[in-house]
Parts: C-alpha cells; sequence; structure tokens
C-alpha cells in the first residue's frame, strides 16, 4: 500500500497526546510500597475499574485484528466479543469474590492457595510468556503498521523500539496507578475517536452497503455460522470461544489486576459491568466499520491493514490527528497494562518466593527491572508477528494453545472439591506437552545450516533452599557460576537445539535457627552453608533467529546432575554463644550426608551473532529435587553435631534452587549460515546463503 501523507496538525495533535499521556501516567503514579505499585493501593472505584478493563482489552487484537477479520468474513468475529460478555457475568457472579476477599496480588496465587506451588508457578510462566510474545509484542507489531503506513522507509524494528519506550516511559515509574489513570484518558479517546470513524464509514455510503447485506441475507452478517466455515462455525462458539473467553476476563493477569485495584466486591462486580457494557459497543465501532470497509476499500490483501486504511482515508485534517491519538491510545493502554501486570507476576510469584526478606522498597525496584526487560524482549520479538499472515490470527492461534489446560484447572479447582495439586499440575504438564508439539509444526519450516558451537560462560546469582519442614530462609546473594558450553543447532528456523554444559556452580542455603526465641526478622540469627559444586547440565534449547539473522532468542530446559567437592559452614547462634567452632569447612562426615544431586532448569537469553562469534547473554533458574541431608529414619538424630549442624532433627526435604545471570562467548564451527527464508525485497543479499558476516 502506498504511503499517506498527514499534515502538520495532525502530528501536532499526535504529539501533544503522546506528552500529555506520559505527564499524566508520571502525575498519578504510585510507587511507595508494593500494594500501591502493583494494585494502585486496592482504591479504585467501579467507573475507573471499568474504563480501564475496556482500556486493556480493546487491544491491538481487538482494534486492528477483529476490523481485518470483519473485513473478510463478516460480523461474526464479533463473537468473541459476545462470548466475553458473557463470560464477564459468570466471572463477576462466582469468581470475583473469590479472589478480592482472598487479598491475592497475582492469579496465580490463587491457584496455589487451592493446588500447591507447583501449579502456581506453572502458570505464572505461562502468563508471563504469553504476556509479553502476545500482548506485548502484538501491541509494539500494531502501533509499527500504522506508523509504517505515514514513513514507509522507517525500519520496523526502530519503529518498535520508540512505542516501546514512550509505554515504558510512565509505566515503569508509576506501576498500576500510573497505567490506570493513563487509559481513563485512553478510553475516553478511543470511544470518541472509534464513533468518529464510524459516523465516516456510514456518511460515505456505510449505511446503505450494511442494509443491502441484511435484506439479502448475505453470510457477512450472520453471526452463527455452519460447520463447514472456516472462520467462526457454530461449534466454535460453544466449544472454542467459552474457553478463550474465561482464560482473558477471568484468569488473565492484565485485566484482572484492575478488578483488584477495586475498593469492594461490589466495586469491582459494578466494574466488570460496565466494562460488558462498554464491549457490546465494539459491534458498532469496530465490526461494522470492518465490514463496510469491504464495500470502500475493496481489494486490500492484509487484513492487519483495514482499520489504518479507513482511518487515514476517510477522515479530514483534525479528525484524522485525533483518531490516530485514539488508536495510539488503545495500543499504548494494553502495552502500559501488560508491562505492569507481567513485573507483578514475576515479582510476586517468583522474587518474593526467593528473597523472603525483600522489604517493600525492593519489590518495587525489581518489579520496576522486570517491566524493562519485558519490554525489550517483546520488541524484539514483535516483528516475528508478520509470518503469521494477521495479528488476530497469531494471537487466536497462540492462546488456543496455551488456554485450555489452565481454564480447566481453574473451573475444576474452584467448583470441584476433588481435584487436587498434583492432579491439577499433571494436566498442566500434559496441555504443555501437546501444545509445544503444536507449536513446533508451525514454527519448523524454514531452515539454515546445522551448527556446532563450544564456548564459556561465567555467571552472577542467588541460591536458597527448600525445606520441609519449613524453615524461615533467606535468598543468598553472591554465588557465582561457569564452565563450558556446546550446543548443536538444527536446520530450522525454530528448532531444539541440544548441547551439554560443565559447570562450576556456587549452591548453599541460610536458614534462622532462633525464630522459637524471636519476634522480629531483625533479630533472627542464621546457619548458613556454601556448597561448591560441579553440574551437568543436559540442554534441550529451541530458539528463533531475528534482526536479518543477527540476533538469536532461545529458552531452556535442561536435567541436571551434580556433585558437591567442598563446602564451609558458619552458624551465627554459636557465634553469639562464643564457640570458636562457628565457622569452617563442612566435613561431610554424617552417613545422611549427600554430595550428589539431580534436579531441573530452565530460563532463556538472547545471543548477538558477531562474525563466527557469538556473545551470550541468559538467565536461568536450577530447580533441584535431591535432597542435601538423606531423609531416613537412621538418619534423625542430630543432637551431637554441634554448631556445623545445628538441625534438631533431619528435614524430611532439603532440596537446593540457584538463579543464575551470565553472560558467554561461544565459537561457531560452521561457516554456512541460513538457507533462503523470506527475503527483503529491498535487501538482495538476504536471497542468498546468509555466511554470518564472513
Amino acid at each position: 500500500m502506498n504511503s499517506i501523507a498527514i499534515n502538520f496538525v495532525d502530528c501536532a495533535i499526535i504529539v501533544l497526546y503522546l506528552i500529555f499521556i506520559i505527564w499524566w501516567g508520571l502525575r498519578n503514579g504510585k510507587s511507595s510500597d508494593a500494594g500501591s505499585y502493583f494494585l494502585a493501593g486496592r482504591t479504585m472505584p467501579w467507573w475507573i475499574v471499568g474504563l480501564s478493563l475496556f482500556a486493556a482489552s480493546i487491544s491491538s487484537t481487538t482494534l486492528i485484528g477483529q476490523s481485518g477479520d470483519a473485513y473478510h468474513t463478516g460480523v461474526a468475529v464479533f463473537n468473541y466479543n459476545l462470548t466475553g460478555v458473557v463470560v464477564m457475568v459468570f466471572f463477576a457472579t462466582f469468581l470475583l469474590p473469590l479472589y478480592i476477599r482472598s487479598g491475592i496480588f497475582t492469579i496465580p496465587e490463587f491457584l496455589e492457595r487451592r493446588f500447591d506451588k507447583r501449579s502456581r508457578y506453572y502458570f505464572s510462566g505461562i502468563c508471563i510468556v504469553g504476556n509479553i510474545f502476545l500482548d506485548a509484542a502484538g501491541a509494539l507489531y500494531a502501533a509499527a503498521l500504522i506508523i509504517k503506513l505515514l514513513f514507509p522507509e522507517a525500519d520496523l524494528q526502530l519503529i518498535i523500539i520508540i512505542f516501546a519506550v514512550l509505554a515504558a516511559s510512565y509505566t515503569i515509574p508509576g506501576g498500576l496507578s500510573s497505567a490506570i489513570n493513563a487509559e481513563l484518558i485512553q478510553a475516553v479517546i478511543l470511544i470518541v475517536g472509534s464513533v468518529i470513524l464510524t459516523g465516516a464509514c456510514f456518511a460515505n455510503g456505510g449505511f446503505d452497503y450494511l442494509a443491502s447485506l441484511f435484506e439479502s441475507g448475505d453470510m457477512s452478517v450472520r453471526l452463527i455460522r455452519p460447520l463447514t466455515d472456516t472462520a467462526t462455525p457454530w461449534l466454535g462458539l460453544i466449544v472454542g470461544m467459552p474457553v478463550l473467553g474465561i482464560y482473558f476476563w477471568a484468569n488473565n493477569q492484565t485485566l484482572v489486576q484492575r478488578v483488584l485495584s477495586a475498593r469492594s466486591v461490589d466495586e469491582g462486580r459494578k466494574g466488570v459491568m460496565f466494562a460488558g457494557a462498554l464491549t457490546l459497543a465494539t459491534l458498532f465501532i469496530i465490526v461494522f466499520p470492518g465490514v463496510i470497509a469491504r464495500h470502500l476499500f475493496p481489494g486490500i490483501e492484509k487484513p492487519d491493514m483495514i482499520y489504518p486504511t479507513m482511518v487515514l482515508r476517510l477522515l479530514p485534517t483534525g479528525l484524522l490527528g485525533i483518531m490516530l491519538s485514539a488508536l495510539l491510545a488503545a495500543l499504548t493502554s494494553t502495552l502500559s497494562a501488560i508491562l505492569n501486570s507481567t513485573s507483578t507476576l514475576f515479582t510476586m510469584d517468583f522474587y518474593a518466593k526467593i528473597d523472603k526478606r525483600a522489604d517493600e522498597r525492593r519489590l518495587v525496584r525489581v518489579g520496576k527491572l522486570a517491566s524493562l526487560v519485558i519490554i525489550v524482549i517483546a520488541a524484539l520479538w514483535a516483528p516475528q508477528i508478520g509470518r503469521f499472515g494477521s495479528l488476530l490470527k497469531y494471537y487466536q492461534e497462540m492462546l488456543s494453545y496455551i488456554a485450555p489446560p489452565v481454564v480447566a484447572a481453574f473451573l475444576m479447582g474452584v467448583f470441584s472439591r476433588r481435584a487436587n495439586g498434583r492432579g491439577a499440575f499433571a494436566g498442566l504438564i500434559a496441555g504443555l506437552v501437546v501444545a509445544a508439539a503444536m507449536l513446533f509444526g508451525v514454527l519448523a519450516a524454514p531452515r539454515a545450516s546445522a551448527q556446532h558451537t563450544l564456548g564459556f560462560t561465567a555467571g552472577y546469582g542467588m541460591g536458597t533452599g527448600r525445606f520441609n519442614p519449613k524453615q524461615e530462609m533467606r535468598g543468598m546473594w553472591g554465588m557465582y557460576g561457569g564452565g563450558l558450553t556446546w550446543r548443536y543447532y538444527g536446520k530450522q528456523r525454530f528448532v531444539g537445539g541440544f548441547g551439554v554444559d560443565l559447570e562450576f556452580l556456587q549452591q548453599g542455603f541460610s536458614f534462622a535457627t532462633n525464630t522459637a526465641a524471636v519476634e522480629e526478622k531483625k533479630d533472627y540469627l542464621y546457619y548458613t552453608r556454601n556448597m561448591n559444586t560441579v553440574m551437568l547440565p543436559v540442554v534441550w534449547q529451541p530458539h528463533i533467529y531475528m534482526l536479518r539473522n543477527h540476533v538469536r532468542v532461545y529458552l531452556e530446559a535442561a536435567a541436571t546432575f551434580s556433585y558437591t567437592f567442598s563446602s564451609r559452614y558458619e552458624n551465627e547462634q554459636a557465634r553469639e554463644q562464643g564457640d570458636p567452632a562457628w565457622s569452617g569447612d563442612y566435613a561431610y562426615k554424617l552417613p545422611r550426608d549427600n554430595r550428589w544431586g539431580y534436579g531441573l532448569a530452565g530460563g532463556g537469553g538472547v545471543a548477538f551473532l558477531i562474525g563466527r562469534y557469538e556473545l551470550n547473554f541468559r538467565v536461568r533458574y536450577y530447580f533441584g529435587y535431591s535432597d542435601v541431608l538423606r531423609n531416613r529414619n537412621k538418619y534423625a538424630d542430630n543432637a551431637i553435631d554441634g554448631p556445623e549442624n545445628p538441625f534438631a532433627s533431619t528435614p524430611m526435604r532439603s532440596p537446593l534452587d540457584n538463579m543464575m545471570i551470565s553472560v558467554g562467548l561461544n565459537y561457531r564451527f560452521n561457516k554456512e549460515g541460513f538457507e533462503t527464508w523470506k527475503p527483503r525485497p529491498k535487501r538482495t543479499k538476504n536471497r542468498e546463503v546468509f555466511k554470518y558476516g564472513l
């Protein structure tokens, strides 16, 4: 599509809007404590909750994706929103009271209270991945499409980065309060702008065109479609859409977090109903304009271009600037909501569990850092969405992979007393395996030459333990790790790469020994064990190449095996008592001492390809399963161990966990790079085998 000129007045309106929304968000931000930063102090009235929900839900998928789908298939796409309204009634009636009265920060926290920690960690991880790669990346991609219409020569990745910086500028400093207050302005602009566009569509012959479609009984204006329909068959209304709707409205941290900010259950319910009423209006402000565009702009092949085309072709000067601001408002509100909710998930579901001594200020700092990392990853992934054909297709396809097992676990947890933690976790894992297999089939088409790499890593991180009976643990920062790494990558662009690491890893645990004698944490005295370990992770590493094949983004899953060759201990309580043996080398003299270990590990990272080398940045979490202290009846009595071992009895479980942030350098042995992918029209060198700059 050719570029469309935009004059100075419209540009000025857009710039002023962006400046105002950043100022407004920063002005109304709250970050004094975790409750203020992540949940806006739980003080929001119903109308603010409703407007915020509507603004956050009218994402790039709804605005751009649904109008594009309406252009090609008709009004049946509105069934997603209609089903969503029904789900909102269900949510407000049954689930919302449970969420608010429980005082939870995150939706996965509810799963822990109903089942166990495993379900919480799984769901939180899935939510984080979904928020980054679906919602945040989708919003950035949609914004870039709009800007590309105005400035076709601009680099897509650069546009995405600039837009990410704008959205993050007020969300990261101010938290949920900033996001919600900005969303109030954005919701009003969105509603006004969408009404203006709908009026322009009807004024240009749209009313007569719709009337003719209804009179003739055209399939494009039917909500209920036959089973043979490829877009929205009637069976999908019964089976598929309710599942997606429950996940989106009732299990989605991004939206439910707005409801958790309500001052009461009644205020939350009113807010959800208000958002439902506004959602019904999308039939007139999004779906009908998309159908009318078939009459006004026939022959547009790319669905994601429909809504931006209507805005740019139908509106005059001034109104064009307002509507572009409305479009950007929908996208920035979505992005700000995602950033805050995802940082909340990471901070409260993972970090707060690892570092239990973290105060409110530290939690807020970690939340801000997590938001920064999230927006960077989303900005790197966003250009890949174009491979799926349309934004709506991408979103619905990806959501269909991750939503079913989560929804099933939630519904069973709420309505069935027989559901247990083991069954819930097994169902979630089974769903994940199936989803991964399906996703692999979608993405494993383009090919590249196989690669072998060899390199080294060095890292810094934290260690802790998971003792049962539960102990008052603290995270131990200052742990070091590093070693050699070998990888083999197959011939697909997205494929399971495999490899082995040989690492030195510091592990350990620290727990308070005097909790029964004191009341405040500041008076705790700790027993600390530092352990030097040789670790052998066997790694599976799926990856994708980005930025003209110069960046590799990857995930990791690994089975780990380890041997502890030395250890030291410190006993603060013994030190206070004047015992000279309060610290020293741990002797491993007891039969219950265990040097061998095994477990799982997972994480991800990004690698920058520089010639034949890879500069690697990685985060990996080690989840131990073996016990440092063997749990057997004959090892129960530790009374004679002294300061070296303060255990009154051997713990039933004593596995160790580690989180490491690493940097590494790898050498690629294969000179060949990528075979022909989808070449960029203006860069002929991508039509040939990519040689990594050689």
